[in-house]
């Protein structure tokens, strides 16, 4: 089975977005922890056109992952944490601004 590519997507309040951050990082260890996702680095962007949004992309390790962190108590805690932070979440990449853009760029989360 091959890794997957994720391209998650957030919507979030310029004044959550450091707190934002930081869980997402925090998630990132507990999915390595859980064997979720690859050792491969995680890419965080944002938006240039809308800086609420901001993009995550990343890898399971394989198409059952996904499913395994829907199951995982610790990912699904901080998942909830993730909701009380951001306006929207889960949303397709469709509906980032730049997304008919040829060659798109966004600005790096570090």
């Amino acid at each position: 089975m091959k890794p997957q590519f994720v391209f998650a997507t957030y919507k979030v309040k310029e004044t959550s977005q450091e707190a934002f951050i930081a869980l997402l990082k925090e998630c990132e260890e507990i999915m390595r922890g859980e064997k979720l996702i690859t050792p491969n680095p995680i890419f965080r962007m944002s938006s240039r056109k809308n800086p609420q949004i901001i993009l995550e992309i990343f890898e399971w390790v394989d198409d059952k992952a996904f499913s395994r962190a829907q199951n995982s108590p610790n990912v699904l805690a901080m998942w909830g944490k993730y909701e009380s932070l951001w306006e929207n979440g889960g949303f397709g990449i469709n509906l980032i601004p730049e997304a008919s853009e040829s060659w798109a760029q966004f600005p790096s989360i570090l």
